[in-house]
């Protein structure tokens, strides 16, 4: 009896007769099985019983995406003289009158735990993305969030195009990457519930609190994290710089024609006004133009400077700030920064006078960001940042994730560091040792 196919989908060789039959068509492979017949009634034991039939069940065997392969069950049933009861003998290894073995549902959710999409999974094992969905419905009915951490991470990402769901946020712990949750929408109403519901005795374990510069994480920080250090990551206090400087660049390029080096050069080579002035590299910008000569990197700077005015002031609060970040500033920190929001205010443009505004309410956090970073303690939003392009990814991948709980099953069970002894554990080692030596057969 080829008892490998049986053994790999956790069914008992011992329920089957001697004398199976194996069937190679062109897309895969059809097994034959014949089970014995029982001796006696299962409700009253008695033996006075007869068999009639017989009947066939088929199990879908695939694991593997290029292969198919069906198992395929011949039965008689019974009826007793006795107790005038009709029954059939019991597939172990199979739930009810399913077409698929308990065993391909353990490796699917093993699966669901690895950053592939659902049709996949569904394709791998010959099965329906349905199917595959009610599996995570059954088998993962509840995933809890993980523990709060010393170090807590919050950001947000994009979900929907509309509505209080647009913008999800995590919850990821600073130390080890490990996303603990995702809650579906950054607003207040979601935020201050979602975090009541949390102990306050776990809440108090949090030790430093890192953000952007949403101002609703202040908020949460100050009701529910008291005690917490609450930190802005480097990364977001220069982007409120950068950010401005590119949208004034690109407005005021986008007015003039494409007829003057300075013009182009801002256009073209834009990331270049983003860098420090250490870092603009020594090259030569040629204009693709007739009468333009060229001009090296750093004199295309100054001179898209000189063109446009307005750029300026930002440009150098852009760099006092990375002065500033690389503990390279000639003067305190409440100086330089003082400094820094003048010549954003002073430039006039609206995103400029908006990353002056965000500067000043978010001074505290800013100020306890640096102090925290000359004690050798760096706090950094890179962990959940990292989870938030993981997430974007696999919503790419999976194109769009309609239903937001089935989607943070997903993302936890696959970014969570979720525990899957329950799950993978409960394949045999026959079942195993099964599964390789009929890979190796029909090879």
């Amino acid at each position: 009896m080829n008892s490998n196919i049986l053994l790999r989908m956790g069914l008992d060789p011992d329920d089957f007769c001697d004398g199976d039959e194996t069937v190679k068509s062109s897309d895969g492979y059809d097994y034959y099985f014949e089970m014995k017949r029982p001796s006696e009634c299962p409700r009253c034991h008695s033996k006075d019983i007869i068999a009639f039939g017989p009947r066939e069940r088929r199990f879908n065997a695939s694991v593997n995406p290029n292969i198919r392969e069906t198992i395929h069950v011949r039965y008689s049933r019974i009826m007793c003289h006795s107790c005038h009861h009709a029954s059939a003998p019991k597939i172990r290894g199979v739930v009810g009158k399913k077409q698929t073995p308990r065993v391909i549902d353990r490796m699917i959710a093993a699966d669901l735990g690895r950053e592939t999409t659902i049709k996949d999974i569904a394709d791998a094992y010959h099965v329906s993305s349905p199917y595959v969905i009610n599996t995570m419905d059954a088998l993962f009915r509840d995933v809890p969030r993980h523990a709060l951490t010393p170090f807590l991470c919050i950001d947000e990402f994009g979900y929907a195009r509309s509505g209080p769901g647009r913008y999800p946020f995590i919850l990821v712990d600073g130390s080890t990457s490990r996303l603990l949750d995702v809650v579906k929408s950054r607003q207040w109403a979601y935020m201050s519930p979602y975090f009541r519901s949390i102990p306050p005795k776990e809440r108090e374990s949090v030790t430093y609190f890192s953000s952007d510069m949403y101002d609703p994480y202040k908020s949460i920080r100050n009701e529910y994290f008291p005690g917490a250090e609450h930190a802005v990551c480097m990364f977001h206090i220069v982007k409120q710089t950068t950010f401005a400087l590119n949208v004034a660049r690109a407005r005021s390029a986008g007015r003039d024609p494409f007829d003057s080096a300075e013009c182009r050069f801002a256009k073209v080579h834009w990331q270049i006004l983003l860098l420090r002035e250490g870092e603009i590299p020594a090259k030569v910008f040629t204009p693709a133009a007739k009468g333009m000569d060229p001009i090296g990197f750093r004199a295309a700077v100054e001179a898209v400077m000189a063109k446009y005015p307005q750029l300026l002031p930002i440009w150098d609060a852009l760099q006092a700030l990375y002065s500033l970040v690389d503990g390279k500033a000639a003067r305190p920190y409440g100086e330089e920064m003082g400094w820094i929001i003048r010549k954003l205010l002073d430039s006039g443009v609206p995103q400029a006078i908006d990353a002056a505004g965000t500067y000043k309410r978010w001074e505290r956090q800013i100020r306890r960001t640096f102090e925290l970073r000359e004690k050798g303690i760096m706090i950094s939003n890179s962990h959940a940042e990292g989870a938030n392009s993981n997430i974007a990814s696999y919503i790419k991948i999976s194109r769009g994730c309609p239903d937001f709980e089935r989607f943070r099953k997903r993302c936890l069970l696959i970014y969570g560091l979720r525990d899957y002894d329950q799950t993978t554990n409960d394949l045999t080692e026959k079942a195993v040792i099964g599964l390789n030596k009929t890979t190796n057969n029909n090879q």
